[in-house]
């Protein structure tokens, strides 16, 4: 295996790592914040569970920026402007995972953490072309 390709290699498995740690985070909030909701209101309905994932998943993008940004790809580019970049394609994997999230649960009728988790998956390789690509570029 060539160096370039392994550094790549490496490179992608450090993003999936954090991406894991991002996932428990996103995982997390979305339980807390739907046994809270729970709680307090006596049930969670669909549009409730759809802004918990979307907040879940905002948490998620912030740890997920300190930790690629350090540890992944090792930038040191003005933070500011990585965040801008990096909170982008989050935007546009947001709309990616919420639409997976609705069709997953919605219309398959998945559990809510099994459909948060199956559009994660779904949005992670394109987070991760746009995070090398362009946000820590």
């Amino acid at each position: 295996m060539s160096e370039p390709l392994s550094r790549h290699a490496r490179q992608f498995v450090k993003f999936a790592i954090v991406g894991g740690a991002g996932t428990i985070v996103n995982l997390a909030v979305l339980k807390i914040f739907l046994t809270v909701w729970g709680g307090v209101a006596g049930s969670t309905p669909f549009a409730i569970e759809i802004l918990a994932s979307a907040l879940a998943f905002s948490v998620a993008v912030v740890n997920n920026f300190f930790l690629n940004r350090h540890w992944t790809f090792r930038s040191k580019g003005p933070i500011h402007i990585q965040f801008g970049k990096f909170f982008t394609v989050s935007l546009a994997g947001l709309g990616l995972n919420t639409l997976a999230f609705a069709l997953f649960r919605g219309q398959a009728g998945l559990d809510v953490l099994l459909s948060q988790l199956l559009a994660i998956l779904i949005v992670l390789p394109f987070n991760y072309l746009g995070s090398k690509l362009w946000s820590f570029r």
